[in-house]
């Protein structure tokens, strides 16, 4: 489109430009298919995973255990009526962008291979992805802990406000209602630094990490074109053609590498993502010894 459009050659640039809309379709189709796949795993897993916990919840007499005398696990409800789907919402996500990601990287991979006649892009975009992995990865905090004292905090600021509502007619007639809510509004204060530490946590690596897999990617994604058009077979020839060729080449493989940086990026965050979720599944993994000593995934 970038070359008919040089060349003003508008049957060439409608004929591009009607491609382009039907490789558009396809994609959006494929697309919404694959995340409609996703959607419909992580619902049979959260089904699975919910019916096995209801099972054992139930049986024994585990629910009153949990409740009145064993208090080793805090909050159960919340962990099967919330960590549950969130562990896997969060699987799902993990699967669809680490499927599109290995698709992506391959088809770029192929691409680039084809129109740069050699492999040695291809490998040095690899060698950044793993070196700026490397060091995202070191210079990583460890969010699943961070995750999981906010999810703690939520649950103890929720079950005071459980808490009262259950004893309000006590708490009035006692007049405690000032230890009350001095109890909860401490739990929301536990709640508020947890969440700022977080913040504060995201903010600084996530700095560091645009920087290492955007932007710097970005930069090294344009030297690696460079080499090609000024030494190599990409090299413009004379005349209103050999521009245009060099204009549409330029944009197309500046589009192909920075594409190609994005989906193998994407792979390497994928160990990232996964230990986001690792608060949500300590904690629904906590349930089991006290379900009576049944392993997690029998």
């Amino acid at each position: 489109m970038f070359r008919a459009a040089f060349l003003r050659q508008v049957p060439l640039f409608i004929r591009n430009f009607a491609e382009n809309v039907v490789l558009c379709l396809a994609a959006a189709g494929v697309e919404a298919t694959a995340a409609r796949i996703v959607a419909d795993t992580t619902q049979v897993w959260r089904a699975a995973l919910t019916e096995r916990l209801h099972e054992l919840y139930f049986s024994g007499m585990t629910y009153y255990k949990l409740s009145y005398v064993d208090r080793t696990v805090a909050h159960p409800e919340q962990r099967l009526a919330e960590d549950v789907p969130k562990l896997c919402d969060g699987l799902g996500a993990v699967l669809h962008d680490a499927i599109n990601a290995a698709v992506d990287a391959a088809v770029y991979a192929v691409v680039l291979r084809r129109y740069s006649r050699s492999h040695r892009y291809t490998l040095s975009i690899v060698a950044y992805i793993l070196l700026g992995g490397g060091a995202v990865v070191a210079a990583s905090p460890n969010f699943g802990r961070l995750m999981g004292r906010q999810s703690a905090a939520e649950g103890a600021y929720r079950a005071a406000h459980a808490r009262l509502r259950a004893n309000a007619e006590s708490v009035a007639f006692y007049r405690g209602v000032a230890v009350e809510r001095a109890h909860l509004e401490s739990a929301f204060a536990t709640l508020v630094r947890s969440q700022a530490a977080l913040i504060a946590t995201q903010w600084r690596f996530g700095m560091w990490q645009d920087f290492a897999t955007k932007y710097l990617a970005a930069t090294v994604a344009v030297v690696l074109i460079i080499g090609p058009f000024f030494q190599g077979h990409l090299r413009p020839g004379e005349g209103v053609q050999g521009r245009a060729s060099m204009l549409a080449s330029m944009r197309y493989h500046t589009n192909i590498i920075i594409s190609l940086f994005t989906s193998l990026g994407s792979l390497a965050q994928t160990s990232h993502k996964l230990a986001r979720l690792t608060a949500h599944a300590d904690r629904v993994a906590a349930l089991y010894p006290s379900f009576s000593g049944a392993a997690p995934w029998t």
